[in-house]
């Protein structure tokens, strides 16, 4: 790894609280965003928001200013009978209750409500993909469960395209 790369990584520490364990959350040497790969091979490029329930962005990666810097995180997610929570903004862990969960192994990450009703679970498998593999929430009177079974809102399935294009998301 270059000392550049090294240096940034020092000097741009990616989460300023214990919850997060002041490692970089990812990382990418190139300037761009990271695809997205969702269960079933659909594949998200070029957008840093991937999943927007009734227009509310749910889930966002970009690039840090800084080139070769961490990728940049924030998320949205809602247990049941409890408000849609910002759970990271900016790759600061920002839940006020001790209901929320974060757990890091290698290069795998889950942020999990204690009720179990709401979860995010993902890979970064290279440099620049990432692979969601479980994503649960309630926003609203609307159920978003994407897993092994698929994509369900409200229990009906919703197909994910593949798409290849530019600034293109998954507006359920």
């Amino acid at each position: 790894m270059p000392a550049e790369t090294i240096a940034r990584l020092r000097d741009v520490p990616v989460a300023i609280q214990a919850g997060l364990d002041r490692s970089p959350l990812l990382f990418t040497v190139e300037e761009q965003i990271p695809d997205i790969v969702f269960p079933g091979g659909a594949r998200m490029t070029g957008t840093y928001c991937p999943i927007t329930v009734d227009a509310r962005p749910l889930l966002s990666f970009r690039p840090q200013p800084v080139l070769g810097g961490p990728i940049v995180m924030s998320l949205v997610l809602g247990a049941v009978d409890e408000e849609p929570d910002l759970i990271v903004k900016d790759n600061e862990w920002r839940p006020a209750s001790d209901a929320w969960h974060f757990e890091r192994r290698g290069n795998r990450y889950r942020f999990s409500h204690r009720s179990g009703t709401a979860l995010l679970a993902f890979a970064h498998r290279t440099a620049d993909e990432i692979a969601i593999e479980a994503m649960r929430g309630v926003f609203g009177n609307t159920i978003l469960e994407i897993g092994e079974r698929g994509t369900l809102l409200n229990n009906v399935a919703v197909t994910i395209p593949s798409v290849r294009s530019q600034l293109v998301g998954v507006h359920l």
